[in-house]
């Protein structure tokens, strides 16, 4: 499991921009399950959905 929650270049979640996302939004108050499923309904409706010029943009600048 371990290696499947590293953080990459393309998964930078101990970014600044993220930290401070998760603080905002206090998902990081929320049990397993709800912390989830919030995080799930940010991503599917708040981050637009479109063609990039690359496909290896970091989570940040997908932000």
């Amino acid at each position: 499991m371990e290696k499947y929650l590293k953080e990459t270049k393309l998964l930078n979640y101990r970014s600044n921009e993220i930290t401070t996302l998760i603080a905002e939004r206090k998902w990081n108050t929320l049990n397993e399950f709800d912390k989830i499923g919030a995080i799930y309904d940010y991503v599917q409706n708040k981050i637009l959905l479109g063609y990039n010029k690359y496909d290896n943009l970091a989570a940040t600048e997908v932000l």
